[in-house]
């Protein structure tokens, strides 16, 4: 899980969190850990870029953590399924 927020977020732990896990796992299943986290960060992405309405439990969820980073409510209004 650590890899996959850091992946996704290209934070500065992003190596360690790398290393931990090919020390759990092994090179391919870093491989394999990798190209799962790309294939649903490209997947969210296109879903987001066609307009994909969130059903009214996602959008929920989402608001609550939009409004915990203060985010502002032209992004709320948004999120509305």
């Amino acid at each position: 899980m650590r890899f996959a927020e850091s992946a996704v977020r290209n934070d500065s732990d992003l190596d360690f969190a790398r290393s931990n896990l090919e020390s759990a796992i092994g090179t391919s299943g870093v491989v394999e850990a990798a190209a799962t986290v790309s294939a649903f960060e490209g997947l969210n992405r296109i879903a987001d870029a066609t307009g994909i309405q969130l059903d009214s439990g996602l959008a929920d969820f989402r608001k609550k953590d939009f409004a915990n980073l203060h985010l502002n409510s032209h992004f709320l209004q948004n999120l509305s399924p």
